[in-house]
């Protein structure tokens, strides 16, 4: 029976993967309950990678589409 080990880049990728397709999702509307959603959203999401020892950063990620974005959740890969 083996382990089943994530590593802090595994958990990082799957969190900025899940705050692109939130972020792409919520691009298309203005209202503020959906800004609000988005706050508290993101604000789960950091809670979490910091429960995994994986801190705020900055870095720039290619949004779906053309355009570049800067996602709010920002976590370094720090080692």
């Amino acid at each position: 029976m083996g382990l089943d080990i994530w590593f802090k880049d595994d958990i990082r990728n799957i969190l900025l993967g899940v705050e692109l397709a939130n972020g792409h999702l919520a691009s298309r509307y203005s209202d503020a309950e959906v800004q609000a959603y988005r706050e508290g959203f993101q604000a789960a999401l950091v809670a979490t990678a910091v429960s995994f020892g994986i801190y705020p950063g900055e870095i720039d990620v290619e949004a779906v589409g053309t355009r570049s974005r800067r996602a709010v959740l920002s976590l370094s890969r720090g080692r």
